[in-house]
Formats: structure tokens, sequence, C-alpha cells
């Protein structure tokens, strides 16, 4: 980590810390506002939601795979 700015060696590992924590947590909160929003839903309504959560979650996490390999390519290029 190189400081450019003063206040860069406090803010960095607040950022760090904070980017690291919303992929890590993403699947609870994910979660947690599934449970409230599925409590106003129907039966019918639930099961037309189980596909886009699943999928919407699959690609959270596919994308930021993506990103890593992206980057490791064109470290070479």
């Amino acid at each position: 980590m190189v400081a450019t700015d003063v206040s860069s060696p406090f803010f960095t590992p607040i950022k760090l810390t904070l980017i690291i924590s919303v992929f890590v947590s993403a699947r609870m909160i994910l979660y947690q506002v599934w449970a409230f929003i599925a409590a106003a839903l129907y039966q019918y309504e639930r099961r037309l939601m189980v596909q886009p959560l699943v999928s919407s979650s699959l690609l959270f996490y596919l994308g930021r795979r993506g990103l890593r390999l992206l980057y490791r390519v064109s470290a070479y290029l």
C-alpha cells in the first residue's frame, strides 16, 4: 500500500475491510432482505422469486471470480 495523501494510511485499511466484509457477508445480507420481503408475499409469488435470487447470488460470486481472472490475465499482457 502506497500512501499518496495524508489520510491514506488511515483510510486505506478501513476501505479494504469494508469491501472484504461486503463480499463475505453478501449471502447473509441477501437472506435477511429476502426474509423481510417474503413475509408479505403469497406462496406462488415466493416460488417465482426463488430463481432470480439464486441466479443473482451465483452471478455475484462468479463476477467476482471473473474479475480476479481478468486481472491475472491482464498482468501478463
